[in-house]
């Protein structure tokens, strides 16, 4: 009988092949939805082999979206302002393989999910049903595509796991593969701030900030599409590439996304955000002393064995407001709290039964 942490890892791989063979064959039965995206511009003078025809026909349908721009810095680097917003470690490692680097990183972040479960939730039986749903998740197609969702996930998950002075370091390579990633410095300084080693935490956050700050640097730098000398963000007061580039070409801003044609997004994103939401507002009425200090003043009820539906206080600092695949990449939150509910809801079914078998005896 495998244990639950190899099962977990065999599912994650089977749930890839899966994923992988169910892209194929809607790829090839539906037609490509007309999205106002970017497209890769195409070199006619470019011949395409045989294995090139083979692998579009197989893995074109990850090809979409954001991919695009991965594939896009990939093979042509940072050549138009708009590619500016995607930050380099995942389009480099897509030169080595964009597919097997996402299974590999799912695989192993499905591992690493499971074991940070069994520390934070204290029981197999919830980390186990958390890992499964992680391998399941809303945005799984994301995980095998060319999205930089895997590799994300995977180091967040090796950062949340690994409290130790060498945490930085997969800090530093979240923040190169999504700007999101800034986010993670917070939890060395949460933790060694609970200790009251403050120089300690300023050094891993300085160590980190680094990568940031060098890529915005190496942005500024670049000569990129179209060729005009007056690139607006770099007079900027803070002049940063990102932020610029978002409000430009996604229209990013408070309330700009509330608009009539995006009603199908908002209902697709509905389910996870309001699970999210729910959680929260559970949370907070379940440790609502801790919710206000943050941990920072103990308290003498933490030490009282809680109910099977009680949530760990550690759940607080994974929350991460945003979109879907965001949600499934940056946060075990929603995992853990699907799982606790599985379980919450089959413990009481279980003593149901019990019961009804009791009283029947009677």
């Amino acid at each position: 009988m495998y244990e639950a942490r190899r099962k977990i890892f065999w599912f994650a791989i089977i749930s890839r092949i899966i994923v992988l063979s169910l892209q194929f064959i809607f790829n090839l039965l539906c037609p490509d939805h007309d999205a106002d995206a970017f497209k890769s511009p195409t070199d006619n003078s470019e011949q395409i082999s045989l294995y090139d025809s083979l692998i579009t026909i197989l893995f074109g349908g990850l090809a979409r979206w954001d991919g695009e721009y991965f594939l896009h810095i990939a093979k042509y680097g940072y050549t138009y302002e708009n590619t500016l917003a995607f930050y380099p470690l995942y389009p480099f490692s897509v030169l080595i393989a964009a597919m097997l680097v996402n299974v590999i990183c799912f695989v192993k972040s499905a591992v690493i999910f499971y074991d940070l479960s069994k520390t934070v939730l204290k029981t197999t039986n919830v980390a186990y049903k958390a890992a499964i749903l992680y391998c399941i998740n809303p945005a799984t197609i994301f995980f095998s595509a060319a999205y930089s969702e895997s590799l994300f996930a995977y180091l967040t998950m090796l950062r949340s796991i690994k409290l130790d002075p060498y945490v930085s370091f997969p800090i530093s390579l979240s923040i190169l593969t999504r700007s999101n990633g800034v986010i993670n410095i917070g939890f060395p300084i949460y933790y060694q701030l609970q200790k009251l080693s403050y120089d300690y935490s300023k050094k891993h956050a300085n160590f980190s900030l680094k990568t940031f700050c060098q890529f915005m640097f190496k942005a500024s730098t670049l000569k990129i599409l179209p060729g005009n000398s007056y690139v607006e963000w770099c007079h900027l007061k803070i002049p940063m590439a990102y932020s610029y580039i978002q409000k430009k070409y996604w229209n990013l801003g408070f309330l700009n996304y509330y608009e009539i044609k995006q009603i199908p997004n908002f209902i697709l994103a509905f389910p996870i955000l309001y699970i999210m939401m729910k959680c929260i507002k559970e949370f907070f009425f379940e440790h609502k002393k801790y919710f206000y200090t943050l941990g920072f003043i103990k308290n003498t009820e933490d030490n009282v064995q809680t109910e099977r539906k009680k949530y760990p206080i550690e759940m607080l600092v994974f929350v991460i407001h945003v979109s879907t695949r965001l949600i499934s990449s940056a946060s075990p939150l929603i995992y853990w709290y699907c799982a606790l509910l599985i379980c919450y809801t089959s413990y009481n079914n279980d003593n149901l039964y019990d019961e009804k078998e009791n009283d029947m005896e009677l």
